[in-house]
C-alpha cells in the first residue's frame, strides 16, 4: 500500500496545485461551485418533484415508478461505464506519460496495477458520481429511509463502479497484447459516438414530448408501471437497484434475497479486481512494451522524407496516428490543401499554412473527426423536431392565428440555432488554441503575430460553420413555412451569431488554453469552456431581445394589414445596428484578450 500511495502521490499532489492555483481565483471558485450547485439543485428537485407529482396523478404508484426508473438510471450508468472505462483503462494502463519512469523504478508491478486502477475507477466514474449523487439524494428525501441508507450507498457504489472497472481492465490488456493501444482507443472512441448518436435518434423516435401532454400523463405513467423489470438478475445494476428499493421502501424484497445481492454485488467486485491483478501481473509489462513498439514503427512508416512537411506533421501530432487507409487518408489530404488554398484565395497568404495545418490534423485525429457523427446526429434530429412541430388543426387554430404562431416560433428559433452554434463551437472551436500542445513555442517564435495566429484559428472554422448555421436556419424556415421578413431576419442574424460565438471561442479558449491536455474533450469542460459556454448563451439572448420589439411591430403591421410607421422602421435599423455592435463587442473584446494571453503568457 506503501508504493500504491507513492504513485499516486504525484496525481494527487498536482490536483491539489490545480485546486490551490484555481482557488487564487475567488471569483472562478464561486462561479464554478454556483454552476455546479445549480446542476445538483435542478436534479435533485426534478426527481423529487416528479415522484410527487406521479402520486399525485397515480395515488400508491410512487414506489413502482420510482422503482422502473431508478433501473434504468442504473442500466444507463453501467453501460456508460463500461465503454468509457474501456477508454479510460487504455489511456491510463498503457498511453500515460510518466509509465517509461514508473517501469524503470524497482516498484511491484502489483503496486503499479492498483495505482493505475484507481486512477482510472476516478476517471470514468467521478461524472456518474456527481449525477447519481443528487438523484439518489431526491429519493431519500421523498421516500424517508433509514439512516443505514446513508452509510451503505458510498459503499455499494464503490462496489458497482469497481465492476465494469475490473471488466474494462481485463478487455484493455487483452486487446493491447493483439492490436495497437492507440488504434483500440480511437476505435473505441468511434464505437462509443455511433451508440451515442443512436440514442439520440432512439430517445427522438419516442416522442418525449407526448409526455407534456396532461391528457397523455397517466397513461403514460400506467405504460411505465406495466414493463417487465429491466435487465437480469445476473446483472450489477440489477443487484444496486434491488438493495436500493429495498432501503428506500420502494419494494418488499425478502431478507434472503437482499443479503445475495449484497454478497453478490461486493464479492464480484473484488474477485474481479484480483482477477485483473494477476492477469497484469503476467501480460500488463508486455501490452505496455507491445504500445510502445507500435508507437515506433508507425513513426517511421508514417513521417515523409521531406524535411518541411516532417516538421509540419510533428507541429500538428499525427506523426503516430495512421487511421484512414492510404488512399483514403491521400484524399483527405488533397483536399484539405486544396481547402486551405481556396480560403488563402479569400484571405491574407500567413493564414494558410495554420489553416492548412489545422486540416490536417482534423482528420487525422479520430477524437476529433469522429465528432462529426454526433454533430450529425444533433442536426438530424433539430430538423426532424421542426418537422414534427405540429401547428395545423384543432384547439391552435380556433385560439391563435396560425400565421402568427409560425412567425413567433420561427423567430424563437433564431435562439435554438445559436444554442447550437454554440455546442458545436464549444467542442470544436474553444479547443482550437489548445490543440496546439507543447509544441505553441513554435508558433510563438515563429514570424506570425498573434493577431494573425488566432484569425488564423477563427477563419479555419468560420465556413463550415457558416455552412451548418445556414443549413439549420434555411431548413427550419422552408419547414415552418415562416414570414419572408422572418426568413431574412433569421438568416441575418445567425451569420452575425456564428461570427460572434465563432470569435468568442476563439478568445476564450486563447485566454484559458491546456497546452498539456491529453483528451480534447477534456479542454471544453474546464472553466472557460463553462464560461465561454454561458457567455456565448447571454450573447444569444441579448441578440433576441433585442430584435424582439422590431419584429413584433413589423409583424403586427403586416398581419393587420397596415402600413409601417418612421417609428417601426427606425426601431428595426436601430435593433439591426445594436445585434451589429453587440456581435462586434462579443467577438472583438475575446480576441483582444486571447491576444495579449498569447504575447504575455503567465
Amino acid at each position: 500500500m506503501q508504493q500504491v500511495a507513492l504513485l499516486l502521490r504525484p496525481k494527487i499532489q498536482g490536483a491539489r496545485n490545480g485546486f490551490r492555483r484555481f482557488g487564487q481565483t475567488r471569483t472562478r471558485a464561486l462561479f464554478i461551485g454556483a454552476v455546479g450547485a445549480f446542476f445538483w439543485l435542478i436534479v435533485f428537485a426534478g426527481v423529487w418533484r416528479g415522484l410527487w407529482r406521479v402520486e399525485h396523478i397515480v395515488p400508491t404508484a410512487a414506489a413502482a415508478f420510482g422503482k422502473q426508473v431508478l433501473s434504468w438510471i442504473v442500466i444507463m450508468a453501467l453501460t456508460v461505464l463500461v465503454y468509457s472505462n474501456v477508454i479510460v483503462a487504455i489511456s491510463v494502463y498503457f498511453l500515460s506519460r510518466e509509465l517509461d519512469l514508473v517501469f524503470a523504478t524497482p516498484v511491484k508491478r502489483e503496486s503499479v496495477f492498483y495505482s493505475k486502477f484507481l486512477e482510472t475507477l476516478a476517471g470514468s466514474s467521478w461524472m456518474i458520481f456527481i449525477f447519481l449523487t443528487p438523484v439518489l439524494l431526491g429519493y431519500a428525501m421523498y421516500f424517508e429511509p433509514p439512516w443505514h441508507f446513508y452509510a451503505a450507498a458510498p459503499v455499494l457504489l464503490l462496489a458497482f463502479f469497481s465492476i465494469p472497472t475490473a471488466l474494462a481492465v481485463l478487455l484493455s490488456m487483452a486487446l493491447t497484447n493483439v492490436f495497437p493501444a492507440r488504434k483500440l482507443r480511437d476505435l473505441f472512441f468511434l464505437i462509443l459516438l455511433v451508440l451515442l448518436s443512436g440514442f439520440i435518434f432512439f430517445v427522438r423516435y419516442l416522442r418525449p414530448e407526448l409526455l407534456v401532454n396532461p391528457n397523455n400523463r397517466r397513461t403514460a405513467i400506467e405504460y411505465v408501471l406495466n414493463l417487465e423489470r429491466s435487465g437480469s438478475p445476473l446483472l450489477p445494476s440489477t443487484w444496486l437497484t434491488e438493495l436500493f428499493s429495498k432501503m428506500l421502501g420502494m419494494a418488499s424484497v425478502p431478507n434472503d434475497r437482499l443479503i445475495l445481492y449484497g454478497v453478490l454485488l461486493l464479492s464480484s467486485a473484488a474477485a474481479l479486481v484480483v482477477i485483473c491483478e494477476r492477469t497484469a501481473h503476467h501480460f500488463y509489462h508486455a501490452g505496455w512494451s507491445r504500445t510502445q513498439e507500435a508507437r515506433r514503427v508507425e513513426i517511421e512508416q508514417g513521417l515523409p522524407e521531406s524535411g518541411t512537411e516532417r516538421l509540419k506533421m510533428r507541429l500538428a501530432g499525427i506523426a503516430a496516428l495512421q487511421v484512414l487507409p492510404r488512399t483514403l487518408r491521400r484524399m483527405v489530404e488533397w483536399f484539405c490543401r486544396m481547402s486551405a488554398r481556396a480560403i488563402g484565395a479569400i484571405i491574407p497568404g500567413v493564414h494558410r499554412p495554420v489553416i492548412e495545418k489545422d486540416l490536417l490534423t482534423f482528420f487525422r485525429d479520430t477524437s476529433q473527426w469522429s465528432q462529426f457523427l454526433l454533430v450529425g446526429a444533433i442536426t438530424s434530429v433539430y430538423i426532424l423536431n421542426i418537422y414534427l412541430i405540429n401547428l395545423s388543426g384543432g384547439i391552435v387554430d380556433a385560439v391563435i392565428d396560425l400565421q402568427g404562431l409560425k412567425s413567433v416560433i420561427s423567430f424563437l428559433n433564431i435562439g435554438m440555432v445559436g444554442f447550437v452554434l454554440a455546442s458545436v463551437c464549444l467542442r470544436f472551436v474553444f479547443p482550437a488554441v489548445s490543440l496546439e500542445g507543447e509544441a505553441v513555442w513554435i508558433i510563438r517564435s515563429s514570424p506570425i503575430t498573434a493577431r494573425e495566429f488566432l484569425r488564423s484559428k477563427l477563419w479555419t472554422y468560420l465556413i463550415p460553420l457558416l455552412l451548418l448555421a445556414g443549413l439549420l436556419s434555411a431548413t427550419s424556415t422552408w419547414l415552418l413555412e415562416a414570414h419572408a421578413f422572418i426568413s431574412w431576419v433569421s438568416a441575418v442574424t445567425v451569420i452575425l451569431m456564428t461570427l460572434g460565438v465563432g470569435a468568442m471561442g476563439v478568445g476564450l479558449g486563447a485566454m484559458y488554453p491546456d497546452f498539456r491536455y491529453e483528451n480534447a474533450a477534456r479542454v471544453s469542460m474546464s472553466y472557460g469552456g463553462v464560461l465561454y459556454m454561458l457567455l456565448s448563451m447571454c450573447y444569444v439572448g441579448a441578440v433576441l431581445v433585442i430584435e424582439a420589439l422590431p419584429v413584433y411591430l413589423y409583424m403586427r403591421a403586416e398581419l393587420s394589414g397596415q402600413v409601417l410607421g418612421m417609428t417601426e422602421r427606425y426601431a428595426i435599423v436601430v435593433a439591426l445596428g445594436a445585434t451589429v455592435i453587440l456581435t462586434a463587442a462579443a467577438g472583438w473584446i475575446p480576441l483582444q484578450r486571447g491576444r495579449q494571453a498569447l504575447e504575455n503568457p503567465g
